[in-house]
């Protein structure tokens, strides 16, 4: 079995593992939207890794990254008791949402950039915003301990492990990290995120 039929079937592992303790977490819509996403990062890989389908695979990352967006938004906007508030932080993700989708019309319609170049383009704010809404939701402790650090150190791996597969795209190496095992380092970031986040939604405190 090759490297990359390796780890596809440790990410397909890890988005089945949510399922393993679907009674024992801490919300019906928090669990399902992980999964969702957790899937989503399998069908991703699946066309990364094992199809070379590169271009389509950045897509469904980036619907998978807008997946954890409403994961973590909608976590942070239970959290909020102001009703102003709460319709505030609802009206600037869906103004964020039809700039982000503005912006793909854009780089689609007014460039003539690989067609990779502007999905990893349209990715990036996309990346941003996850990462943005799981530190919002770990300030604002919109999950009990220890599901709130699982969910930040998770997003932090997700982002150096595409910090790194940009680098890598770029033929940019840095320090010790070179274009001979800067795929090694991609791994060991995106390895564990995956298994953090796929831990994120289990109740580890019953309540009594």
């Amino acid at each position: 079995m090759t490297m990359d039929k390796l780890r596809f079937l440790y990410v397909l592992m890890c988005a089945l593992l949510p399922y393993a303790y679907t009674k024992k977490a801490l919300s019906r819509g928090d669990h399902a939207l992980l999964t969702l996403c957790l899937a989503g990062t399998a069908t991703a890989d699946g066309l990364i890794l094992l199809l070379g389908q590169n271009t389509a695979g950045v897509w469904v990352f980036c619907a998978v990254q807008i997946g954890y967006i409403a994961r973590y938004g909608l976590a942070v906007a239970r959290n909020v008791k102001n009703s102003k508030a709460r319709r505030r932080l609802t009206a600037t993700g869906l103004t964020a949402l039809l700039l982000l989708c503005a912006w793909a019309v854009w780089l689609y319609k007014g460039t003539n950039w690989p067609a990779q170049t502007r999905a990893a383009c349209v990715y990036a704010p996309c990346l941003a915003g996850s990462v943005g809404f799981a530190a919002a939701a770990f300030i604002q402790k919109a999950y009990p301990f220890p599901n709130k650090l699982l969910i930040l150190a998770g997003m932090v791996c997700f982002l150096l492990c595409d910090i790194h597969v940009g680098l890598y795209n770029l033929g940019i190496g840095y320090g010790w990290v070179n274009l001979g095992n800067i795929v090694t380092v991609i791994w060991l970031f995106y390895a564990p995120s995956q298994l953090l986040l796929a831990l994120s939604a289990l109740r580890y405190v019953t309540k009594r």
